[in-house]
C-alpha cells in the first residue's frame, strides 16, 4: 500500500486540520507584509537613520531620562558661605537665570549678618514664597529652616564650600589687601601687622590665627535661634551634617567646581541646565579673575598643621570631607546614568 494517502476527512490533509494550515499561511502573510514595509521604509532617503534613531530611543527609554533631577522644586536658597566662590557663583545664578529664564535675587544690606532674630527669619521665608518660581534667593546667611512640609517640599537649599586652610587664607589676605577688584582691605592694622604672613600669625599665636572665623559650619547648622550652632564643638559639627543630609538639596565644593557644577545640572535641570558651558563665558571668567585676593601666600606645612589640628579648622575639616565623600557618590551615579 502506498505511503502517500489521501484524508478521507476534507477539513484534513495527510493528518494536519485544514483551520491550522490556514492559521500558519495567515502568520506568513503578516511577516512577508512587515518586511515588503520596513524595506520600503528604510529605502526612503535619510528614513534608515532615523528608523535606527527612533527604535534605538524606544528600545531604552531609561537613557534618556534624568534619574537625579529633583521634583517639585521651585524656589532655590543659596545661602552662600564667604570666600567660597560666592561672588563668582551668583554670577553664575545670574547668566543662568538670563537662559533659563528664572528670576535671581542677592540683597544686599550695609552691615548685614549672617544670623536673624525669629522674627527675621518669619520675614524671610515670607520673602522667598511671595516671589513668581521660578525663583533663586542669595545672601550671606545662616540656614534657615522651613517648617511647613508643603513650602519646603517646594524650597531646593544649596551651597559651596572649599578647602578650609585654603579659605582661611584667602580671608586672611583679603581682609588685609582686598581683591583685585577694589573689594576688601579694610582691616584696621598697623603696617607691621598687616605685612604678617600667616605662618607669622601662626608663629605669634595671633588671636585671628588661634581662633579662625567661624563660618563653615555655623552656616550649615542653622541661626541664633539655637545657640548651640554657634559653638565651636562637635554638636554643632554634627547638626550641620544633619542639614546637608537632610535639608540640603545639594552641598558642593569650590575645588571640584566640575563635578559639583555637572551634579547641579543633574539635580536641579531648570536652574542649572548648561552651567558649565557658561562657567567659560566672559561674565564669569571676569568675577572670578576679579574677586582673588591679592598678596595671597599659602602657608607652610608647619602652620598647616597647626590650623588643621590645634584650631577649629579641623571641625570644618570634618564638614569638608563628609561633602567631598556625599559629592563623589552622587557624580559616581550620575556616571551610571549615562
Amino acid at each position: 500500500m502506498s505511503k502517500i494517502m489521501r484524508c478521507r476527512n476534507p477539513l484534513t490533509i495527510c493528518g494536519i486540520r485544514r483551520n491550522n494550515i490556514t492559521y500558519f499561511i495567515a502568520i506568513y502573510g503578516v511577516i512577508y507584509l512587515f518586511y515588503i514595509f520596513c524595506l520600503d521604509f528604510i529605502s526612503a532617503p535619510g528614513a534608515k537613520s532615523d528608523a535606527i534613531i527612533r527604535v534605538h530611543r524606544s528600545s531604552f527609554p531609561e537613557n534618556n531620562v534624568n534619574k537625579l533631577a529633583l521634583k517639585n522644586k521651585e524656589y532655590v536658597v543659596f545661602n552662600r558661605v564667604p570666600k567660597c566662590g560666592s561672588m563668582s557663583m551668583t554670577q553664575l545664578a545670574y547668566d543662568l537665570g538670563g537662559k533659563n529664564q528664572f528670576k535671581v535675587e542677592s540683597p544686599y544690606e550695609p552691615g548685614e549678618k549672617q544670623t536673624k532674630s525669629q522674627e527675621e527669619q518669619d520675614a524671610f521665608r515670607k520673602y522667598v514664597f511671595d516671589q513668581k518660581p521660578p525663583y533663586m534667593y542669595i545672601r550671606h546667611q545662616n540656614y534657615v529652616d522651613f517648617w511647613d512640609p508643603v513650602e519646603k517640599e517646594k524650597v531646593a537649599y544649596i551651597n559651596m564650600i572649599r578647602d578650609p586652610i585654603a579659605r582661611f587664607e584667602s580671608f586672611y589676605y583679603f581682609s588685609r589687601f582686598g581683591n583685585n577688584l577694589g573689594g576688601g582691605g579694610r582691616a584696621k592694622l598697623n603696617e607691621e601687622r598687616k605685612k604678617e604672613t600667616v605662618d607669622d600669625c601662626v608663629a605669634k599665636k595671633r588671636q585671628e590665627c588661634v581662633k579662625p572665623w567661624w563660618q563653615i559650619v555655623p552656616y550649615l547648622c542653622g541661626q541664633v535661634t539655637d545657640p548651640r550652632c554657634q559653638e565651636r564643638d562637635q554638636w554643632a559639627v554634627d547638626r550641620a551634617k544633619y542639614n546637608i543630609d537632610q535639608n540640603y538639596a545639594f552641598v558642593g565644593l569650590l575645588d571640584e567646581l566640575e563635578m559639583s557644577l555637572a551634579v547641579l545640572e543633574q539635580l536641579l535641570p531648570e536652574f542649572y541646565k548648561d552651567a558649565r558651558s557658561l562657567v567659560k563665558q566672559d561674565s564669569f571668567v571676569k568675577m572670578k579673575n576679579g574677586t582673588l585676593t591679592t598678596f595671597k601666600k599659602p602657608a607652610s606645612e608647619k602652620s598647616r598643621e597647626y590650623l588643621m589640628t590645634q584650631t577649629s579648622l579641623k571641625y570644618e575639616y570634618q564638614i569638608y570631607d563628609h561633602v567631598l565623600e556625599k559629592l563623589k557618590r552622587r557624580y559616581s551615579q550620575l556616571q551610571d546614568t549615562l
